[in-house]
């Protein structure tokens, strides 16, 4: 009997089933495998049942189907929604068709790639896919990356998307300040007006301090969006000004954070005893990158630290020992009491 496989099915390599009975079993099969497709041959390829029960495990194995079935709205929503990215493999109609799409990018906004154009300018349509992944937004219409509404949703839903929104709403403080919330280095893709905004750069090193680089040179310049930075991500410092890489304040922040931020301070600081101890605490090396003198300072305030704590912890054992004599010596003399008595 002639096989349904171009190789042999992996869990019926040799059985001598009718071919209804084989057909049956193949399908049993795909609901577990749906790759399993793959191997069979060109006429269950073209099988919709088959081919279902295929798609239905794994969206993908669509690319496997015979491109009448590739044409098939029923079987390619069915793929698509167990997997979005199978609108790839689906014919050109359907990819231009509202339902199938919509499936697809709600499963996996990223789907909105293979799109028609047109429903890639259908603001339904993008919305649904920037809100599964904001980063379909690359694949929407100039006029859609230009639509308030969508590219909000796109940047909450992921901040670098950003990067994709027209230079109209780079500009917009709204959008950027959602943008730069939900992840501070957006702010990379901002105006240079909005870059120079000091609420807009706020939030963005509160998010991630590595921010600070795309700021200004004015607000890089700012003592309180440095000490943002730096209370976030210690290396921060390293685009601070010049001004601030020598504040005592700005540096012992970071230093407190990150201990090898210690190398962008400026070389007054570099030397300073409390940057340094800060640093060597920060990093718990107990003085690792600290001048001789200072970790020599460190030992001896340790080693006083211990002695006292050896001496509290003896004191504490003398006591404890003389409790216990004295409370032996205690059950001794009642003990001597009650045999008097008898």
């Amino acid at each position: 009997m002639a096989s349904f496989f171009k190789k042999k099915s992996r869990v019926h390599p040799t059985q001598d089933y009718s071919p209804a009975r084989q057909r049956r079993l193949l399908i049993e099969e795909l609901s577990q495998d749906g790759r399993v497709l793959k191997d069979a041959l060109a006429e269950l390829r073209n099988d919709k049942d088959v081919v279902l029960a295929a798609v239905k495990q794994n969206g993908r194995v669509l690319e496997f189907a015979s491109e009448k079935l590739k044409r098939d709205k029923e079987v390619v929503l069915a793929a698509v929604k167990q997997d979005g990215l199978a609108l790839f493999e689906s014919s050109p109609q359907l990819q231009n068709d509202k339902d199938v799409v919509l499936a697809a990018v709600k499963q996996d906004g990223l789907a909105l790639q293979a799109a028609s154009a047109q429903l890639q300018n259908d603001k339904e349509v993008v919305l649904a896919a920037v809100k599964q992944d904001g980063g379909a937004l690359q694949d929407a219409s100039a006029q859609l990356q230009n639509d308030k509404e969508v590219v909000l949703a796109a940047v909450n839903r992921y901040g670098d998307a950003l990067m994709h929104a027209s230079s109209q709403l780079q500009n917009d403080k709204d959008v950027v300040l959602a943008a730069v919330k939900k992840d501070g280095l957006a702010l990379e893709a901002a105006s240079a007006q909005l870059q120079n905004d000091k609420d807009v750069v706020l939030a963005a090193v509160k998010q991630d301090g590595m921010a600070l680089p795309d700021a200004s040179a004015q607000l890089q310049n700012d003592k309180e969006v440095v000490l943002a930075a730096v209370a976030n991500y210690g290396d921060a410092l390293w685009h601070a000004s010049a001004e601030l890489r020598n504040d005592k304040d700005v540096v012992l922040a970071a230093v407190k954070q990150d201990g090898l931020a210690l190398q962008a301070a400026s070389a007054e600081l570099r030397n300073d005893k409390d940057v340094m101890l800060a640093a060597a605490h920060s990093n718990g090396d107990d003085g690792a990158g600290v001048p001789r003198k200072l970790r020599k300072s460190m030992k001896v305030k340790k080693s006083k630290k211990s002695k006292k704590s050896m001496k509290v912890k003896k004191s504490m054992k003398v006591k404890k020992s003389m409790k216990f004599k004295k409370s032996k010596k205690s059950m001794k003399f009642k003990k001597s009491i009650k045999i008097k008595r008898k």
